[in-house]
């Protein structure tokens, strides 16, 4: 795992309150289901990763499941995912100079 991606990883859970490990597990619990599509899309999106360099970083997921996870984070329109999305594309921008 790259340090970008590492650093997306943290500040994810950070927000939701979860760990890196939760992030990287197989549970499908909504609590971190939710939060783990979210960090796919951000790195897809920041750091310009394939679909197949996303789910090796997210312990191994086939890369039909990276795409389909940003894809239900589109179709979902959440309104708190919406904000961490818009909190963390701002966070990465600035400090990190993604």
């Amino acid at each position: 795992m790259m340090d970008q991606e590492r650093q997306i990883l943290e500040y994810t859970a950070e927000y939701y309150r979860i760990t890196v490990n939760d992030l990287v597990s197989s549970t499908r619990r909504r609590h971190i289901a939710r939060p783990r599509q979210c960090a796919y899309l951000l790195c897809h999106e920041l750091l310009r990763r394939g679909w197949s360099d996303i789910a090796r970083t997210f312990g191994g997921r086939h890369h039909v499941t990276i795409m389909d996870g940003v894809q239900a984070v589109a179709d979902r329109n959440d309104r708190r995912e919406q904000a961490f999305l818009a909190a963390a594309r701002a966070h990465f921008k600035r400090q990190m100079g993604f």
